[in-house]
């Protein structure tokens, strides 16, 4: 009997021990989940801290125009999605055509019948490490940025403007080929910002460098824009004008695109001229609506046989001066959108107009200029064999 009472006892004993035991193993558990759950709520509080510090840009490296403030990684808000492919060679770039066009964008035409669609980006040189969707000067010249894991930038400028209006910029495949920034290197992460002064319209996107300095990538992309156009040009020597002195003349394309919307056929006999228009794609942008009968134009009253024909630009707005060589080196001309908007056109026959003491004339181009003190624009020159020219803008209107 006493041995199983002494029994019992050490039973009640062990299973006490394993009880306390167990309560001890509980609360070390539940003081480690605690502790767990304390560094946790630590390590967002100081996640959310470096969230909140102030990012700090201090130098500018491609320009000292500005002065720029309240970075901010928040993108531009299009309806426009990047979801970058696994291989990181190529990203596709999804539309929300109603919410882009709902937004304050400019964009007044429909670009696609879909109402979301997928846009293939490809040609990246190297596998992409980030994406950005940026926005600068109008809100329809929207970037796609692309930080490359060498760190150097890639893009995708979604439109292009041509002629009136801006066209969105991918090929038949619905496909938008990158390109790259020049000598923009070592960035790793990209801002939107604002500038002060503020010039028309326009935002600004950078890309930082760990050091905190920075580039204003809009601002290169114009710049490389400029380069490449400056090297496709052949300069002019200002001083050779023969009629506008003091302006400082731009340079000008050796062979020029074909102007598109516009044919002009020169007779056997070098005689007249035909003018073939296509409307819809030639300078609509000077909303001329008094045309529908001026799609094929007789251009009579020539006293000389034609050379060429041409289409002149002048001012801002480019006009609509058709230019025509004659065999002698003197220059003939009509005022086409002149003559339309005053409804002289009823007949589809023009009149053409001489520039006076304008001689020995070998070819036309396009070109700018502008004055110190400020003032100039597009114009078209008529040279001569031994490289001087006359200023048109100026002779015509």
């Amino acid at each position: 009997m006493i041995s199983n009472i002494n029994k019992n006892k050490k039973s009640i004993i062990i299973i006490i021990v394993l009880l306390l035991l167990y309560i001890i193993m509980l609360s070390t558990y539940a003081f480690l989940i605690y502790k767990n759950n304390i560094n946790l709520t630590k390590t967002k509080k100081i996640e959310e801290k470096k969230k909140k510090v102030k990012i700090k840009l201090s130098k500018c490296l491609n320009t000292d125009e500005f002065q720029y403030s309240n970075f901010t990684e928040k993108q531009g808000d299009y309806g426009l999605t990047i979801k970058i492919n696994e291989d990181r060679k190529s990203a596709i770039l999804n539309v929300d055509w109603k919410k882009f066009k709902s937004k304050d964008t400019g964009i007044n035409k429909n670009y696609s019948t879909k109402d979301n669609e997928n846009i293939l980006i490809d040609g990246f040189s190297k596998k992409i490490k980030k994406s950005f969707i940026g926005d600068y000067g109008y809100a329809v010249r929207t970037i796609l940025f692309f930080i490359m894991e060498d760190n150097s930038i890639e893009y995708v400028e979604l439109f292009n403007f041509n002629k009136s209006e801006y066209e969105l910029n991918v090929d038949d495949k619905n496909t938008a080929s990158v390109q790259k920034i020049d000598e923009i290197e070592d960035i790793y992460k990209i801002y939107n910002a604002k500038v002060s002064p503020t010039r028309l319209g326009e935002k600004k996107v950078v890309g930082a460098k760990k050091d905190g300095t920075f580039y204003d990538l809009s601002l290169a992309i114009n710049q490389m824009e400029e380069k490449k156009l400056k090297e496709e040009l052949i300069p002019l020597d200002s001083n050779k004008c023969i009629n506008t002195p003091n302006a400082i003349f731009g340079g000008y394309k050796e062979i020029e695109t074909k102007e598109e919307g516009l044919d002009i056929q020169i007779s056997e006999d070098k005689m007249h001229a035909v003018l073939n228009i296509d409307w819809d794609k030639f300078m609509s942008i000077l909303n001329i609506n008094n045309y529908e009968n001026a799609r094929r134009i007789d251009v009579l009253g020539f006293q000389k046989k034609i050379k060429s024909g041409y289409r002149g630009i002048f001012g801002h707005e480019g006009g609509g001066n058709i230019l025509f060589l004659m065999e002698d080196g003197s220059v003939e001309y009509i005022d086409l959108f002149d003559i339309i908007e005053k409804d002289h056109i009823s007949t589809n026959t023009i009149t053409t107009k001489q520039i006076p003491n304008v001689t020995d004339i070998e070819e036309f181009h396009r070109t700018s200029f502008y004055f110190e003190n400020g003032g100039g624009g597009a114009t078209t020159i008529a040279m001569k064999k031994d490289k001087t020219f006359y200023d048109l803008s100026s002779l015509i209107n």
